[in-house]
């Protein structure tokens, strides 16, 4: 009963009241349960693992446990094996039912208002006990063998259940039944479910028969209360009650030691560190179990288990799976047709009859219009022949046959998971006759993803479907919706839904997993794959790399064969690889990983072994693959996992490779490989002497090295050959700090050599030398700004040269055809070059010289005006004529003038430009101060050569003064008509 009482703290100092509160307290009975109401995890107060009478319990179970192992004692989860804890807990449950107990039933509402429950004193001297008292005894002995009870209420019932692995819920007390249902499922035994009250003197029932009464308590999941996980209890500070014994006083409670420190004792650390354990090769690696739980999708993302009829699926029509798959197993094409007008579904008789008559006739409808089958089919072949390109795998399947599943007996979605499926090829032979499906040479196969999840979320493992039934045929589909339709009789609402969809699925995963699942023991025997699932190194790895002997000393031709060319390291790759050795080989791209590779793979081949070559992008493959065949060994390479293995080109590849003739003797190779071994020996001599130290400690190859670092230097430094040849390492130390000195005072004084002041040789210094040296100074600065004035002066007269080309091999008419364009084009910038500025009608003479052609002409004028453009000539006009200037040169900034030095380079009027009569002008201006303009053109006239003028000589030399006036290189004085120098 509950019992109210008030309680008051105070705080007292010497008899002074400080402090007081008054606390309202609910008082239980020693060996009350206050109920599921509040706290139903305070039941796991009454799990007593070390009272006396449990410890007589444990010890009659391990009696029991020894008959059937060989090692008895109670190491909880040491061993790591969930079927030995579950042995402990049936010798448990055998010892508890050898008491001889009594069921009692409960009183009503026990869940509310709570109830007492009998220690494992009173219930073994009473031989009566309800299921929470018998429960609560079952999980103390469990408890007090190392195992994690669990107490699982009902609706108006309890019983136990208990952990099979080292493990705890997150919380100590949890509602949801899922969390029972999938640790208990086939394939998962993290825990078990045993009926309490199924050991009662009067049941008789064995351990087997007390589990699938638990199991059935959970089916209906409204019944589901909680569930208690009495070791999560103990990290939360609820600990067992302390043993009370009666003495002639009254009752005393005695608080163990041990009972006390309990929960220190089962730390969790304590369970997770299995090292020492000599059963753990047995065992799943976490790594492993890691890779399985990332590779297998067991969600209702997966199209395998939660298939959904989208726009990128096809549902067909069929009176018959059966039929269906016998016309594709025979490699009949089908095709694909959109529903019928006439289509009444109301009639199933005549709609059965139809499709069976096109079946007949090679045809399959589908519940589509025209266009919406036209866009799905494009959609579906388009993303189908991208997955079998990039990935080399095929995902369009035609799934046959349906599994209709409820992840619960209460969930209200239906889920659908395909169950054969059909490799298949969309082909779209013209826009008339629309999409056929033929079967791709493949084999069919069941959904292996849905097998699994029905043995790991359902227990249902359903045999003999992998590989698939075959009737005459092809797949027998009655046998395996019958066998599927067996084993899901018990689950409620599944059925099978004999339905066909076209759609994309994917394996990939899967495939890796069920390697991964299937051949453990092969996978943990490779030591590379064990040291990635032990996350350390499982073998000693060799020193494969020890410099002190190079391949070619170790291995001779004939021991290794290289068809490729290899370096040192390569050769000592390929000598790890044929020795069985694990590494990784690494480098940037171009540094022979590939050829490197490809030696491996052959040498391998020589040595008569199979070589497995996996990348993950299909180019590095190919690129392998191509050098093999440049080899002659292309007809023994398999392409496994793309595009072309299937099973015709498999047998191709096959055949190729038994047919392959003989193209060698071996005696020849034998014969190769001495003749080799010579060579190579020679090279190796020479190859040692290059790198061989002499007396300085220089190898030759050290000092063409150092050598080729100084090679643009100045050969100012000479050795004498005989001090070079008795250099020792101490005179090059020597030298090289004296050279290094030599470095830093030239730095710190600027560097003698090749200084303005180098001439000098005075080693003295006095007021006099100072005197004469200013006064030379200035007279030199004074001469020498003379001579600057006078060079500015006279490098404003260049020598003018006429270009001359060499003549061209070829006729007046072969100048207009197209092949010698270019060479006219080189001609022209020749001449720019050369020439610039230069008028129009002066270049075009200067080529038409060279080709022998006299005069100029419309057609010729032409030719040149298309070519001359693509130059990048900067061009001038004055009166009319087209001046051509090198692009290096700018118009306005040109100072100098050309004179012709005899009178056959002399250009004539019209081709000189008014840029140079400009700077001629003032050239002339400079020492004549001014002159009228007429006598100034005449000045003109003599600076360019010409004895007497003419009307254009003076038009374009006037032009030139007036170019002058307005770049104000001179100026115009109005009063007295002159031009006038600045």
């Amino acid at each position: 009963m509950l019992l109210t009482v008030n309680m008051e703290v105070a705080l007292l100092q010497n008899e002074v009241k400080l402090a007081s509160k008054s606390v309202e307290l609910d008082v239980l009975a020693f060996d009350e349960w206050g109920g599921l109401a509040t706290m139903p995890e305070m039941i796991a107060a009454f799990v007593t693992p070390n009272h006396p009478e449990v410890i007589k319990i444990t010890s009659e179970a391990a009696v029991i446990l020894a008959k059937w192992v060989t090692n008895p004692a109670y190491d909880g989860y040491q061993v790591q094996d969930p079927n030995f804890t579950h042995q402990q807990v049936a010798a448990v449950y055998y010892a508890l039912q050898n008491r001889r107990l009594t069921y009692s039933s409960l009183p009503p509402s026990y869940e509310e208002n709570g109830q007492r429950i009998r220690l494992p004193d009173t219930l073994l001297s009473q031989h009566l006990g309800n299921c929470i008292d018998i429960t609560a005894l079952f999980a103390a002995c469990l408890e007090a063998i190392g195992v994690h009870p669990l107490i699982v209420f009902i609706a108006g019932h309890a019983f136990v259940g208990a952990w099979l692995v080292a493990e705890t819920f997150p919380e100590s007390a949890e509602d949801d039944v899922s969390l029972l249902k999938k640790r208990m499922a086939e394939g998962v035994h993290e825990l078990c479910l045993v009926e309490s009250t199924a050991l009662a003197e009067h049941a008789h029932s064995s351990f087997e028969d007390a589990e699938r009464a638990a199991a059935h308590h959970l089916d209906d999941e409204t019944r589901f209360h909680c569930v208690v996980d009495v070791k999560r209890t103990r990290r939360g500070g609820i600990r067992p009650l302390p043993l009370r014994v009666k003495t002639e006083t009254g009752w005393t409670f005695a608080f163990d030691a041990d009972a006390q420190d309990q929960q220190s004792v089962h730390a969790p650390d304590a369970f997770t560190v299995y090292g020492g354990s000599s059963k753990t090769e047995n065992l799943t690696p976490p790594k492993l179990t890691e890779w399985k739980r990332r590779l297998l999708d067991l969600s209702s993302r997966n199209t395998l288990l939660n298939f959904r009829a989208t726009k990128s699926t096809i549902p067909l029509l069929s009176a018959n799976l059966g039929d269906v798959e016998d016309n594709l197993a025979e490699h009949v094409d089908l095709q694909l047709l959109p529903i019928p007008g006439e289509w009444d579904e109301s009639i199933p008789e005549a709609m059965h009859r139809l499709l069976r008559e096109e079946l007949a006739q090679r045809c399959l409808r589908t519940p589509l219009v025209e266009a919406d089958l036209k866009a799905r089919g494009v959609q579906l072949s388009r993303a189908a022949r991208a997955s079998l390109e990039e990935n080399g795998a095929n995902t369009l399947y035609l799934a046959l046959g349906f599994l209709k599943w409820y992840e619960t007996d209460v969930s209200e979605k239906v889920r659908k998971a395909p169950l054969v499926l059909i490799p298949i090829d969309l082909i779209r032979k013209n826009s008339r006759v629309g999409f056929v499906i033929r079967m791709r040479d493949e084999e069919p196969q069941i959904n292996i993803t849905l097998l699994e999840m029905l043995r790991q979320d359902f227990g249902l493992e359903i045999r003999g479907l992998d590989p698939l039934p075959r009737d005459d045929h092809g797949v027998d589909l009655l046998a395996v919706f019958a066998q599927v339709r067996q084993m899901i009789k018990h689950q409620s609402r599944w059925d099978v839904d004999e339905n066909a969809y076209l759609g994309l699925f994917s394996f990939g995963q899967f495939v890796m997993w069920n390697d991964l699942h299937h051949h453990t023991e092969k996978l943990m025997k490779n030591p590379v794959v064990a040291s990635l699932m032990a996350g350390r190194l499982q073998w000693q790895p060799s020193d494969i790399w020890e410099r002190e002997a190079s391949p070619d000393d170790r291995y001779l031709p004939h021991e290794l064969l290289v068809p490729i060319s290899a370096d040192s390291s390569q050769l000592q790759a390929i000598a790890a690889a044929d020795a069985g050795e694990s590494f990784v080989l690494h480098g940037p791209p171009g540094t022979g990983k590939s050829q490197t590779i490809t030696n491996m793979i052959a040498n391998a081949l020589a040595q008569g072994k199979t070589v497995l070559f996996v990348a993950e992008k299909m180019a590095a493959l190919t690129v392998v693959q191509r050098r093999l065949e440049d080899l002659g060994l292309g007809s023994f390479c398999l392409e496994l996992h793309s595009n072309k293995s299937n099973k015709k080109a498999v047998l191709k590849q096959l055949r190729m490779a038994l047919e392959t003739p003989k193209s060698a003797n071996p005696e020849d190779w034998r014969q190769e490989a001495g003749r080799l071994a010579t060579v190579r020996s020679v090279l190796n001599r020479h190859q040692k002497a290059m790198h061989q130290s002499h007396a300085s400690g220089l190898s030759v190859n050290e000092a063409i090295t150092q050598f080729e670092a100084v090679r643009s230097a100045p050969d100012v430094v000479h050795f004498d050959a005989a001090k070079a040849a008795a250099l020792t390492t101490e005179t090059l130390r020597t030298w090289l700090e004296l050279a290094e000195s030599l470095r830093v005072a030239g730095e710190a004084c600027g560097g003698p050599h090749q200084h303005p002041l180098e001439g000098i040789r005075r080693s003295d210094y006095s007021v006099t030398i100072k005197s004469q040296a200013s006064t030379l100074l200035l007279d030199f600065q004074e001469k020498n700004r003379a001579l600057q004035a006078a060079w500015e002066v006279a490098i404003r007269i260049v020598p003018y040269h006429a270009s001359v080309l060499p003549p061209v091999r070829a006729t007046a008419e072969q100048f207009h055809d197209r092949l010698y364009t270019q060479k006219i084009a080189e001609q022209l910038a020749h001449v720019v070059k050369l020439e610039s500025p230069i008028s129009r009608n002066l270049l075009y003479r200067r080529v038409l010289n060279a080709w022998g052609i006299k005069r100029l002409g419309p057609r010729i004028d032409v030719r040149f005006d298309a070519i001359v453009p693509h130059l990048s000539c900067r061009q001038t006009t004055q009166n009319g004529t087209v001046f051509y200037w090198h692009p290096s040169q700018a118009p306005n900034s040109l100072d100098y003038f050309r004179v012709a030095s005899d009178e056959k380079e002399r250009r004539d009027a019209e081709d000189l430009p008014v840029e140079e009569v400009a700077a001629a002008v003032r050239y002339v201006l400079e020492t004549q101060i001014s002159l009228p303009k007429p006598q100034l053109i005449r000045e003109l006239a003599k600076v360019f050569g010409y004895q007497r003028t003419g009307s254009m000589l003076e038009q374009v030399l006037g032009l030139g003064v007036e170019y002058a006036i307005r770049r104000e290189f001179v100026k115009w004085d109005d009063h007295t008509e002159r031009v006038v120098g600045k």
